[in-house]
């Protein structure tokens, strides 16, 4: 499917900013967001930063979720960082690698179906 891809996007503008990059690109921008991935959380929401196209979220087992609800989200961020206890490294760092992104769409891609 032709699109811009994103992994691990940062907030990249302002309300009128995304606004106007939504109503020109929304259907066609695809924002994949891998758990925890901090880089995915700045600049924060408090300095007026947005995102831009549709979210896809990648939870802890793999799966891609084009429309999770803020709870489950959540709940599937907790359950990363658990799982990561006792492991070296940071679990929002970590999953900010391209090494998850990839190992996670050849996943979803071997099932034939990317959205």
């Amino acid at each position: 499917m032709n699109g811009l891809y994103t992994f691990g996007q940062p907030r990249v503008g302002n309300k009128e900013f995304c606004r106007n990059f939504d109503i020109d690109c929304k259907a066609i921008t695809y924002r994949f967001i891998n758990n925890n991935d901090v880089v995915t959380r700045v600049p924060t929401r408090s300095l007026g930063y947005r995102h831009v196209g549709q979210p896809l979220y990648i939870d802890v087992q793999g799966k891609i979720h084009t429309d999770i609800h803020w709870w489950n989200k959540f709940l599937d961020r907790v359950k990363g960082r658990i799982e990561d206890l006792g492991k070296l490294g940071t679990d929002g760092i970590k999953d900010h690698s391209m090494e998850k992104y990839v190992k996670n769409l050849k996943r979803k891609v071997n099932k034939k179906k990317l959205v």
